[in-house]
């Protein structure tokens, strides 16, 4: 999971995000961003992450940046499942990494 997703607030070990699939393979991602440049820094420096390099993208969180979350679509991944492109004995796959928190 990326270190800019919002962990659950009452659950931590989860994240507010979401995953779609269709046919065993992911189409659509999303989550809550994380808004609040304290914990956003301690999530960075917990994936290992220079916190130096990225200082410009904390800083427009400590000078107000709005609430924001995001999803990504893969419609290319939807055409070729729905076209039975690949076949689930495929040896092809979308490979996605996914990380607990």
């Amino acid at each position: 999971m990326p270190f800019y997703t919002m962990p659950c607030h009452d659950k931590p070990e989860y994240s507010n995000s979401f995953t779609v699939f269709i046919r065993d393979e992911e189409i659509i991602s999303g989550a809550q961003r994380i808004h609040e440049p304290n914990l956003l820094e301690q999530r960075a420096h917990a994936c290992g992450i220079n916190i130096e390099t990225i200082s410009t993208y904390f800083d427009s969180f400590r000078h107000g940046a709005p609430l924001y979350g995001g999803f990504g679509a893969n419609l290319e991944r939807v055409v070729i499942l729905f076209c039975g492109l690949i076949d689930n004995g495929s040896p092809y796959s979308f490979d996605m990494d996914c990380h607990p928190i």
